[in-house]
């Protein structure tokens, strides 16, 4: 049975040998996983304890403990836009869990991600208009 952090240090060999990923991307996984797994460091049954247990194995990892994650960084009003992108990262890592055959099941399944608030378009003035024409 595999630990999540030796799977998240594998899937970053696999980003730089394999994948050519530049170190911007590399350390963007990593800082994502490794938050993840701090987080999953402090549950238990589902709720946060005192002392941190051992991060649970990868194939003990599931949809409710993602789910807890993203809860848990919204209650820290991290921005929906990093939500996104913790979870993209770990869409990514347990598709590669999945193809190096380390889970059975991705938990990432039914798991969506944020919806963004898009911004308004901004409109020109008529000043502007007028150049055009």
């Amino acid at each position: 049975m595999d630990s999540f952090l030796d799977c998240v240090n594998r899937f970053v060999d696999y980003l730089q040998s394999v994948r050519g990923a530049s170190e911007h991307t590399i350390r963007g996984y990593s800082t994502d996983l490794r938050s993840f797994g701090i987080f999953l460091a402090g549950l238990e049954n589902g709720q946060r304890v005192s002392s941190p247990p051992p991060v649970p194995l990868l194939q003990q990892i599931d949809r409710a403990m993602i789910r807890a994650f993203v809860i848990a960084e919204r209650e820290r009003n991290v921005t929906k836009r990093s939500v996104a992108r913790y979870l993209s990262s770990l869409r990514s890592f347990f598709r590669f869990c999945l193809r190096q055959k380390l889970i059975d099941q991705n938990p990432m399944d039914a798991i969506d991600s944020p919806k963004l608030d898009r911004p308004v378009p901004r409109s020109i003035s008529y000043a502007h208009v007028e150049r055009f024409f």
